[in-house]
């Protein structure tokens, strides 16, 4: 997911997107279920879900975000990381809602994957800010290889782009309310069309991670977005302009902190690069299609 140019296909487990999601992509070895709490004993006979596997329990205290990352081997009694979250279920730990389990479909993580993915989830996510994380000590990374590091760091930023499109964004800045931004995107904007834009930049402040709502022409800028800081060469004088002149929208650190309108696609991609870019084509649908194939053009 980190190149833009694949899709999520999900599968809605009971038939309703309320219940239980399977989140499966051709271009990943990942699998992510979305499971709530009160439905994980549905589940038991699910072969995947035996597998070994990491795990994100979310919920609120005090009104805040809050997560506990952990991972589960396949044990003798064939119970796997599913078992594993299933133990959760007591009274002291009531305060997740939903859980997120990411296994292999081919099976083939292993306790050296398990243990770099555990350490750089939670190290990651401590760092973002957005959510406190429950977990009472620092994973311990074990030894891995390069190959290792590669493929499972192309693992982490799927799966969380995954969680992100989902409405737990893991490694979103610390300075904004994750509730509010549910609340905004199903109130302000329910019936709206949301589409993403993800970019790694190739030097620091050239990155952006953004969601956007799109209706009869109008386009949304949302906060909580994360905006490219530092400008490309090509970028046009007016997005330089719009930056100044919406400056006060955008903290330090890039995050827009509220929400920024837009008259064109283009307007809006050109705006969060800070480069010469096609908004039609940037632009994506949950599914992975383009703002262009959306308007059927």
């Amino acid at each position: 997911m980190a190149t833009g140019k694949s899709f999520i296909n999900i599968t809605l487990l009971n038939g309703t997107a309320d219940g239980a999601l399977k989140c499966v992509n051709k271009a990943h070895d990942g699998i992510i279920y979305k499971i709530k709490r009160d439905d994980i004993g549905n589940y038991t006979n699910e072969p995947e879900l035996k597998q070994c596997g990491i795990y994100f329990l979310f919920g609120k205290e005090k009104n805040k975000p809050v997560v506990y990352i952990g991972q589960a081997n396949t044990r003798k009694n064939g119970n796997g990381v599913l078992g594993r979250v299933i133990e959760h279920r007591k009274e002291k730990e009531s305060y997740w809602s939903d859980a997120f389990i990411l296994i292999s479909s081919k099976n083939a993580i292993g306790a050296t994957e398990l243990n770099y993915l555990e350490n750089q989830f939670c190290n990651r996510t401590i760092n973002a800010g957005a959510f406190e994380t429950k977990n009472a000590a620092d994973p311990n990374t074990g030894t891995y290889s390069d190959e290792v590091e590669i493929t499972m760091d192309d693992l982490i930023d799927y799966t969380s782009t995954v969680l992100k499109v989902l409405g737990y964004d893991l490694f979103g800045a610390g300075d904004f309310e994750t509730e509010n931004t549910e609340l905004n995107l199903k109130d302000e904007f329910d019936g709206w069309t949301r589409l993403y834009m993800r970019k790694e930049g190739n030097e620091p402040g050239r990155g952006c991670d953004i969601t956007c709502a799109y209706k009869d022409g109008e386009y949304i800028l949302l906060k909580g977005s994360k905006v490219a800081t530092v400008a490309a060469d090509s970028c046009h004088q007016t997005s330089r302009n719009q930056r100044e002149e919406f400056k006060k929208h955008i903290d330090g650190k890039g995050v827009v902190i509220e929400d920024i309108p837009f008259g064109s696609p283009s307007a809006i991609a050109q705006f969060v690069t800070l480069s010469s870019v096609n908004g039609k084509v940037e632009l994506k649908n949950v599914e992975g299609k383009t703002l262009k194939e959306l308007l059927g053009e």
